[in-house]
C-alpha cells in the first residue's frame, strides 16, 4: 500500500529517512520526478518543491537528464537537521514480551517512519504503571498493544485523552485492526474452492471475543458452517506452545485426526503443524494441506511454502500516524478501523478433485 501524502514536509521525512537508513546510499541515484509523484500518488510540483529543499541544503545533487543523486554528506546534513519542537506525545504500551513481536516492530517501524517530527514518542511497558493508577505516565495519546484488559483502559482513560487499541477491537475505544474474521473468511473460502470439507483447526485458548485468534477462527466456521462443511477446533494455551518441550504434543492430535486439511492460528501454529505432519510420515499436501495467519517472513521459504493472510503492518502503521496529524491539526482524530487482509496463495494446500453429483465416494 502506498501512503498518501499531501504536504511537502511528509515527503521531505520519508526520502530523509530512506537516504539515513541506507535505502538510498551515498552515491545513489533517486526515483525521478515522474515516479516519485506515481509512488506517493502526490503532485510532481510536491515532489520538486522537496528535491528543491534537499538540494539547497546538501543532501542531493541535480543535474539535467542525469536525476537527483545523493551526495556523500547528505547523512551527516540530515542527521543535524534541527528537530521539530514536540506537539504531541504519544505512548505505546504493551507487555514486555510483545517488544519482540514481529508485528509490533512492523507496525511500529512504519508509524515511526511517517508521523509528523512533531510527535514526541515513547515505549511503556504494562508493567512500569502502577497497579492501583496511573499517574506515573504522561502523554496526549496511549497506543495499546495486547491490552485486553477493560480495567486497565478504564483507568489509562482517566490520565489520558486518547486511547487507540491495535490488534484488537473494543466497545471501549478507538481501535485500528485487520479485519480477523475477514481473514478466517478468506482461509475458508479458499479450502472450500480447493475441495475440502473436513477441517481441522487449532488455536490460542484465547477467549476474548474481540482478539485476532479469536475472530480468526470464528471467521472460518462462518463459512463452513454455511457450506455444511466440519471445522474441527482445538484450543491450546498458548504459553505451552512457547515451550519447545510440548509444542509437538499439542499439534499431534490433530495431525492423527485424518482431516484433509489443517489451519493455524498463526504462522507459528501452521509451522509446528506442518513439521508434525512430515514427522508422522506425511507429505504436505499431498496428503494434508495447511494454512496459516500473518505472512510471517519464513513462510514463502517453507518447503512447501505456506499459504497465508498477510497481517497489514504498514497499512496500520500509516493510519496510526495519520491519527496523530488529525491530532496536530486540532481535529478529534477519532478512528475505528478494520485494515482489510489478503490472502497469499502458496502451495501449501492441495487442489483437490470435485466430485459431480451423484458421484461415487
Amino acid at each position: 500500500m502506498n501512503p498518501v501524502f499531501d504536504k511537502t514536509g511528509s515527503l521531505h521525512k520519508t526520502l530523509a529517512y530512506e537516504i539515513l537508513s541506507g535505502f538510498y546510499p551515498a552515491g545513489s541515484k533517486l526515483p525521478s520526478e515522474r515516479d516519485l509523484s506515481e509512488k506517493y500518488r502526490i503532485s510532481r510540483n510536491t515532489v520538486r518543491l522537496t528535491l528543491e529543499e534537499l538540494e539547497a541544503a546538501g543532501a542531493i545533487r541535480r543535474r539535467p537528464r542525469s536525476g537527483a543523486v545523493v551526495t556523500a554528506d547528505a547523512p551527516a546534513i540530515l542527521r543535524a537537521a534541527p528537530a521539530a519542537q514536540a506537539e504531541l506525545s504519544a505512548a505505546l504500551i504493551l507487555p514486555p514480551d510483545q517488544i519482540s513481536n514481529p508485528v509490533v516492530q512492523a507496525i511500529f517501524t512504519v508509524f515511526c517512519k511517517y508521523c509528523s517530527e512533531k510527535v514526541r514518542i515513547s515505549v511503556v511497558f504494562i508493567d512500569q504503571l502502577a497497579s492501583e493508577d496511573f499517574r506515573s505516565l504522561r502523554a496526549d495519546m496511549a497506543i495499546l498493544f495486547a491490552v485486553p484488559e477493560a480495567a486497565v483502559r478504564r483507568r489509562l482513560a482517566q490520565r489520558i485523552g486518547r486511547l487507540v487499541l491495535l490488534n484488537a477491537t473494543a466497545g471501549d475505544c478507538d481501535y485500528i485492526a485487520p479485519d480477523n474474521r475477514l481473514a478466517g473468511r478468506l482461509i475458508a473460502e479458499h479450502l472450500l474452492e480447493c475441495g475440502h470439507r473436513s477441517i481441522g483447526g487449532i488455536t490460542f485458548d484465547d477467549r476474548d471475543p474481540g482478539s485476532d485468534f479469536r475472530q480468526r477462527l470464528d471467521g472460518c466456521a462462518e463459512v463452513f458452517d454455511a457450506a455444511g462443511a466440519a471445522l474441527h477446533l482445538t484450543r491450546i494455551s498458548a504459553l505451552k506452545f512457547s515451550d519447545a518441550r510440548f509444542r509437538r504434543k499439542l499439534v499431534e492430535p490433530m495431525v492423527k485426526a485424518g482431516h484433509s486439511a489443517l489451519i493455524g492460528g498463526c504462522d507459528a501454529i501452521a509451522a509446528e503443524l506442518c513439521a508434525a505432519v512430515f514427522a508422522a510420515g506425511k507429505r504436505v499436501p499431498a496428503d494434508v494441506s495447511i494454512a496459516g495467519f500473518d505472512d510471517q517472513f519464513y513462510t514463502q521459504f517453507m518447503l512447501p511454502a505456506l499459504t497465508t493472510v498477510k497481517y497489514p503492518a504498514e497499512a496500520i502503521g500509516i493510519h496510526l500516524a495519520a491519527v496523530t496529524d488529525e491530532l496536530l491539526a486540532g481535529r478529534d482524530g477519532h478512528i475505528r478501523k478494520l485494515v482489510p487482509p489478503i490472502l497469499v496463495e502458496r502451495a501449501s494446500i492441495l487442489n483437490l478433485p470435485h466430485r459431480t453429483e451423484g458421484e461415487e465416494e
